[in-house]
């Protein structure tokens, strides 16, 4: 095929091409401005009121407050923490009552515990007691060489008393344990 247009044809053509190309994205562009202008600035407008708005409340709630209330909230807060901490401080440790738990589950299946006590005597020391039915003499025997063998129970007080009968003894024996 021909080509009917001369190189200077073709390069006005080229360029008043490329000038409606700009002329047309720098319009749409400056529309999307003026758009996004005309919705974004009562939005704008109406979030700084409302903060406005949010922050005279705030301050006017502060300012309500008197300093009588301020201190009987302080001593309300006061009290709570004090009966928290000694709630925290009455509860066994974790490890404590893991190795118990450990000791309970491996324990032989003669055992029939029925009661165990948790007794906080300082901050470093503790009693488990611990009662039960145990089926024989020789499975006591056994379970309470297995809570003494555990490492992190050092004092075990197992009475006598719990050896009177052959079968189906009602034992109790407090174990001592660090925190």
């Amino acid at each position: 095929m021909f080509n009917v247009l001369t190189k200077d044809l073709k390069k006005n053509i080229e360029s008043d091409y490329k000038n409606r190309r700009f002329f047309m994205i720098f319009l749409f562009l400056l529309f999307l401005f003026f758009f996004i202008t005309i919705v974004l600035t009562p939005s704008f407008v109406a979030i700084w009121s409302e903060k406005k708005y949010v922050l005279t409340i705030n301050d006017s709630f502060r300012n309500s407050f008197s300093s009588k209330e301020d201190e009987e909230t302080k001593e309300i807060f006061d009290s709570t923490n004090n009966l928290l901490a000694y709630i925290n401080s009455s509860k066994p440790s974790f490890y404590s009552t893991f190795m118990l738990s450990k000791v309970i589950l491996s324990s032989n299946t003669g055992i029939k515990m029925t009661d165990i006590l948790y007794q906080r005597l300082s901050s470093s020391t503790a009693i488990f007691t611990i009662k039960g039915v145990a089926s024989n003499r020789d499975s006591l025997i056994m379970f309470s060489k297995e809570i003494s063998s555990n490492p992190i129970f050092k004092d075990l007080n197992l009475p006598i008393s719990n050896f009177a009968k052959d079968k189906n003894i009602e034992f109790s024996f407090d174990v001592k344990t660090s925190i």
